[in-house]
């Protein structure tokens, strides 16, 4: 988990925008990025970038960021992971394109430069070659464009806000605090919307003005202000076989083979991995292909002390029933209700 957030001013008569402002923006996202921040910033472009890193792979300072091309008209900010990169990379070396580093960022900003991904065709091509989680800045100095990406299941977050003359955003809303003039009002609609569903459906925020970028789709904005968001990922359409053409025996191995390549894909990083583990269905099925993968995965769960809502099941027995049957370690992280109301100032600082 990294963050990064950023600025771009339309005004004709740029100035230098603030040191203090994308700092504090810095700042305010290093929970997310505990292991290196990183400033760049283009008062003659009126652009500023902030990254706060979270080391998964290539640790050594060639995976820092925000990250530049070899002439430096490319500059890339990065959250999140590319699955394929390793194809990727071996794709652009047989090309005779160079690496300094191992990391994944360093791929993504390659090919980018490599497939002119400049238009909204070349944009779709590039990021559609993106397998993976990601929400991802990209500042184009030599043609002058700040594009802006969610990946396709939207897991990372990115948010933006358009002001008067110009353009911010952030991987969490209180980042936006110091990097526009808007105020934080509250979206009636949104927060009904969220107490209602747990969720605000589309583009809205608790905020008033600010946007979440929907998954699969990126933003194109210019110097000039001009601004245009493209969808470049659409959720397939399948026709389900029938039963005598596809036996469940078959579609069952067939979904073992897939679920197990798509953990397997997950599992890379120079640092240890671990797993959650409730118990249930869809935990259970990663843990059991992650340890035949990585033996001696550690697994992590809650336990949940004082007295409980009626309805509410405790995942606890059904966690140390599959750690058992797995034969992987659990370590049991207490819970409970002081504890919450302890922390929720907190929580509610960090869930904005």
């Amino acid at each position: 988990m990294c963050g990064l957030a950023g600025r771009i001013d339309f005004a004709t008569n740029l100035v230098s925008i603030p040191a203090g402002d994308i700092r504090a923006a810095a700042a305010a996202l290093r929970h997310r990025g505990p292991d290196d921040v990183g400033i760049y910033e283009d008062p003659s472009a009126g652009v500023s970038l902030a990254h706060t890193r979270l080391s998964i792979l290539d640790l050594s300072p060639l995976g820092h960021q925000p990250m530049l091309s070899d002439d430096g008209s490319v500059v890339l900010c990065y959250n999140g992971e590319t699955y394929n990169f390793r194809y990727l990379r071996i794709e652009r070396e047989r090309k005779g394109v160079t690496f300094r580093g191992q990391s994944d960022t360093e791929v993504v900003l390659r090919l980018y430069e490599h497939l002119a991904a400049h238009t909204d065709s070349g944009l779709r091509n590039f990021f559609s070659q993106l397998k993976g989680i990601f929400a991802v800045a990209i500042w184009d100095a030599q043609r002058r464009q700040l594009v802006l990406a969610r990946d396709a299941a939207g897991v990372k977050p990115l948010y933006y806000v358009q002001g008067s003359g110009h353009l911010a955003f952030a991987s969490e809303l209180k980042a936006l605090l110091s990097l526009t003039h808007i105020p934080p009002v509250l979206d009636a609609t949104a927060a009904d919307q969220h107490l209602s569903f747990l969720w605000t459906p589309g583009d809205r925020t608790i905020w008033t003005g600010v946007k979440r970028l929907e998954p699969g789709t990126f933003l194109r904005v210019d110097a000039t202000g001009s601004v245009s968001k493209v969808a470049w990922y659409r959720l397939p359409c399948h026709r389900l076989k029938s039963r005598s053409s596809a036996p469940a025996h078959a579609l069952a191995k067939e979904t073992a083979v897939r679920v197990r390549r798509a953990v397997e894909r997950q599992m890379v990083a120079d640092v240890p991995v671990g797993a959650f583990l409730s118990g249930g269905l869809d935990s259970s099925a990663i843990v059991h292909f992650a340890q035949e993968i990585r033996p001696g995965l550690q697994c992590f769960t809650i336990r949940c002390d004082g007295p409980s809502d009626p309805g509410f099941v405790d995942d606890l027995p059904y966690a140390q029933a599959a750690a058992r049957h797995l034969g992987v370690d659990l370590h049991v992280v207490p819970a409970s209700a002081s504890h919450l109301v302890e922390d929720l100032e907190a929580m509610i600082w960090h869930l904005d």
